[in-house]
């Protein structure tokens, strides 16, 4: 099983439920930046609570581990839930989005994309970078730092910066972005 597997497995459920998503994370901070490593997808979703076991139930479960029982409280909670696959150990983390503004932004403003032959939406990198900012914050791991750096080296057009500057305020990541911030922003 590779990862570009999983993730069309990912999405052909999304899709069978019709469950809107977005990837978000390091494999969006890596399209739109420099490639690193990752065993993880984020994929970021809006489900109800009564659509979480049709969801669960998409999945061919002598492929892939995940709990109904999780994603029924992630749900119901805005939390998150994992299906993986045994034999390799990848996964995916399947953050439950709350109902705010943040969000109706990110899936506002989601772009869709071709990851290892897989048609899926992701974040907008200006999105990207704001949740890498609230990632270093909550556990300031460097790594968000350097993926925002390198999204920003290699962006071939320039990060929406009213948009950035939106959500830093909103979510008070002005010391986060100073690190990373370029000079002409």
């Amino acid at each position: 099983m590779s990862m570009s597997s999983l993730l069309q497995a990912a999405v052909n459920a999304l899709h069978a439920v019709e469950v809107p998503f977005l990837i978000g994370g390091s494999v969006a901070s890596s399209y739109y930046g420099q490639a690193r490593f990752t065993n993880d997808v984020d994929i970021v979703i809006r489900i109800r609570p009564d659509d979480a076991a049709e969801f669960v139930a998409a999945f061919d479960h002598d492929r892939f581990y995940v709990s109904s029982e999780a994603a029924q409280l992630a749900a119901r909670t805005a939390g998150m839930f994992n299906v993986i696959e045994p034999g390799t150990g990848l996964k995916i983390d399947f953050i439950v989005a709350p109902t705010d503004v943040y969000t109706l932004a990110q899936f506002g403003l989601k772009r869709p994309a071709v990851l290892d032959g897989v048609s899926v939406f992701l974040a907008a990198p200006e999105h990207v970078v704001i949740s890498k900012l609230r990632a270093f914050a909550e556990g300031e791991s460097e790594k968000h730092l350097r993926d925002i750096a390198n999204m920003i080296r290699y962006m071939k057009a320039p990060l929406d910066q009213p948009e950035i500057d939106r959500w830093v305020r909103h979510f008070h990541l002005e010391d986060a972005w100073a690190r990373v911030r370029p000079a002409d922003a």
